[in-house]
């Protein structure tokens, strides 16, 4: 069941994501095999902050499902290579929603991922630490 949903990702999906007080991203994402078990994920767009100011921005990781332990890990990448361990993405029994956290020097990222259906899926970060304390919200609708 996760490796049905873990190769259902494969494809173009596009993004909106709500950045709370930084403004809204919108763009497109994509995941591509690159291994057996392995997807490269990036996701590239245009965030318009309050001001109206606009930034081109993107970001890499590498999905890799563990059929052993039914997760799926989330590692950060840069050219198409996988580097250091992001997050464990632990399943609830039915695969519809998954858990994993991330610990960056003070901050404390916990992210919530609900698969509603096999052509949408949403992410909840919730990012808390000395000086941060705020939530990210991504949606993605297969293009």
């Amino acid at each position: 069941m996760l490796e049905d949903l873990f190769y259902n990702l494969k494809g173009q999906w596009h993004l909106i994501k709500n950045l709370g007080d930084f403004g809204i991203m919108e763009g497109n994402a994509c995941f591509k095999l690159i291994e057996d078990h392995i997807l490269h994920f990036r996701e590239s767009g245009i965030v318009i902050r309050d001001d109206k100011n606009q930034n081109k921005v993107y970001r890499d990781y590498m999905y890799k499902l563990d059929k052993k332990t039914n997760q799926i890990l989330v590692y950060f990448s840069s050219n198409n290579k996988i580097n250091n361990l992001f997050q464990t993405l632990v399943f609830d029994k039915n695969f519809k929603k998954a858990y994993g956290s991330h610990i960056c020097n003070l901050d404390f990222y916990d992210s919530n991922y609900e698969f509603n259906n096999e052509n949408n899926f949403k992410i909840t970060y919730k990012v808390n630490g000395p000086k941060k304390n705020f939530q990210i919200i991504s949606e993605y609708q297969r293009s």
